[in-house]
């Protein structure tokens, strides 16, 4: 198909979820209690927070995913469309349910009820330059990642971030093997591979369509990416961060944007940096630069 007859920009296929964030004293271990400083609520879902900062940046954005019948449902769906984020959801009965715990020093643990989510079981008729793809929990049955699989084949440029969920399925290869794009942190790739990031990314690039490039997330370390034969590492701008829910997903979103824009790797890389290092100096999964501000930035590197 013709990029011009292509209605989106990106198409952003995952988990939407309400989250309740917890900030907490610290986050306790086995046995162990900790008190709350604040609650806030907020929307989330890893592929949803990427769709709502592409948008912000100007794209034109459709979200797959699978929402409730309720008030959460309404709260997510409206935010979406602030952003400028194109719905296209299959309802359940209850939206997903993130419980967000966060430290004082902007650590996070999650504890995910899906919902909807798990309720996805197909992909509708709706096309894009890229299909950026996120987990979900399939709890209820795999539906949702073979649906994913099946999306994954109309779409020549597909990136994956595999989030710890997906990089724990022996079946994840199968996904990365229809990907151009794969965005893990290092935990993941060691979950994966059994290697370091950079040993790991270099086996994991081998598996992935012709053209395939690595890029691994390394939090206040930046980010390392691979195609195989060329390496890039580049590192993250020093903020204090407050709050790193969402970091990787505006790094997505950063990367994805300049990728769109016709940036070479290296500028992608530091586009992904950039919008996650705005990200963690906020509280919640969806603060993001203006347009302006990242076209400022851009016309920097």
């Amino acid at each position: 198909m013709p990029e011009s007859s292509v209605k989106y920009d990106a198409v952003c296929f995952g988990a939407l979820n309400a989250d309740l964030m917890y900030f907490v004293e610290k986050i306790p271990r086995k046995d162990e209690e900790t008190y709350v400083l604040d609650v806030r609520m907020s929307s989330g879902g890893s592929a949803a927070n990427t769709a709502s900062a592409l948008a912000n940046f100007g794209n034109r954005v459709a979200f797959v995913g699978g929402v409730g019948r309720d008030e959460y449902g309404e709260m997510l769906i409206k935010e979406l469309r602030r952003y400028g984020v194109e719905p296209v959801l299959r309802e359940g009965d209850r939206t997903g349910i993130a419980i967000v715990l966060v430290d004082r020093k902007g650590n996070r643990a999650i504890v995910v009820d899906p919902g909807a989510n798990d309720e996805v079981r197909d992909f509708p008729d709706v096309d894009g330059k890229v299909l950026h793809l996120t987990s979900f929990i399939c709890r209820s049955g795999d539906g949702p990642f073979f649906a994913q699989l099946k999306a994954a084949d109309n779409f020549n440029f597909v990136s994956l971030d595999p989030g710890e969920i997906y990089a724990k399925r022996k079946d994840i290869w199968r996904l990365v093997e229809k990907s151009i794009i794969f965005l893990p942190n290092a935990k993941e790739v060691r979950i994966m591979t059994g290697l370091d990031y950079k040993k790991g990314a270099k086996k994991i690039v081998k598996k992935m369509r012709e053209g395939g490039v690595v890029v691994v997330k390394l939090g206040e370390n930046g980010c390392y990416a691979t195609d195989g034969f060329n390496e890039l590492k580049v590192p993250a701008f020093k903020v204090k961060a407050v709050d790193t829910t969402g970091a990787g997903d505006a790094f997505n979103a950063g990367f994805l944007h300049a990728w769109l824009s016709g940036i070479d790797i290296e500028g992608c890389m530091m586009v992904g940096n950039f919008v996650a290092s705005y990200n963690v100096q906020h509280y919640g999964a969806r603060n993001f630069p203006s347009a302006d501000k990242l076209k400022e930035f851009l016309s920097s590197i």
